[in-house]
């Protein structure tokens, strides 16, 4: 698990990721990524610009020891 928060004048980023791993020997490691990501420009004296992203991203991990 991991959490990510980056916040200055004009940006804002606010991340989450988490993973779950498995060893079916030692040599292999098998595991799934999700992570969502809120990103959004904005000026905080006028959020009527603003604009804003939100991604989600899932990824398979494969990890080979020799």
């Amino acid at each position: 698990y991991g959490h990510t928060e980056y916040d200055d004048r004009n940006y804002s980023v606010d991340a989450v990721l988490a993973g779950i791993y498995y060893d079916p020997v030692s040599q292999l490691t098998i595991g799934l990524e999700g992570e969502y990501i809120m990103d959004g420009s904005y000026t905080k004296t006028s959020k009527a610009n603003s604009s804003s992203v939100d991604t989600v991203q899932v990824d398979l991990v494969t990890v080979f020891r020799f």
